[in-house]
């Protein structure tokens, strides 16, 4: 029981000392590009975490919108037609509504780098445009993939996911941030 009590203070002190620890951290002598690094630093650890939990589940980022289920399967880098760098995103899109549905009509997907919307990506040998047009019926799933230009070969990328037509106060949206590959 000695052991117990014992290692229950010493769960215990360490909590206090991490949210002691946490309360005083003070932003307040740092940059506005300290912070934004500091932001970058965190998002890429959290990707590098997210591709750890990657290689159990096998995907990188999944949830509901709306009627329908997406899973966010890979992220490649790539160039694009002009050789310029541009990734690729592939997306597992299931259709859990009544009627049949296309995935470019029913999910919005946005990629973001720091914190400005990147644009589409054209020429990719590793994108079919026609897969994301076909109708996908109650219960059935399509990969497809689209592509966006990198503004910056190093800078993390935020990817959104959420209902075309959802436009309630709280839509559905599946978010994440991840270091662009090698």
């Amino acid at each position: 029981m000695k052991k117990f009590a014992v290692l229950l203070l010493a769960v215990m002190l360490c909590s206090l000392a991490a949210v002691s620890f946490a309360a005083a951290v003070d932003f307040s002598g740092m940059t506005d590009d300290d912070l934004r690094q500091l932001r970058s630093d965190i998002d890429v650890e959290l990707s590098a975490r997210q591709a750890a939990r990657t290689l159990e589940g096998g995907t990188l980022l999944e949830g509901d919108v709306g009627d329908y289920h997406v899973a966010l399967l890979g992220l490649t880098k790539t160039k694009d037609y002009d050789k310029n760098p541009a990734i690729v995103l592939r997306i597992l899109f299931t259709n859990n509504s009544s009627e049949k549905e296309c995935f470019s009509l029913a999910i919005d997907t946005s990629v973001y780098q720091n914190g400005v919307e990147l644009d589409t990506a054209y020429g990719l040998d590793e994108v079919d445009s026609s897969k994301s047009l076909l109708d996908v019926k109650p219960g059935a799933s399509i990969e497809v993939t689209k592509g966006y230009k990198l503004t910056d070969e190093n800078a993390p990328v935020e990817i959104e996911l959420e209902d075309m037509f959802d436009f309630s106060d709280n839509p559905d949206i599946v978010i994440g941030t991840f270091a662009i590959p090698e």
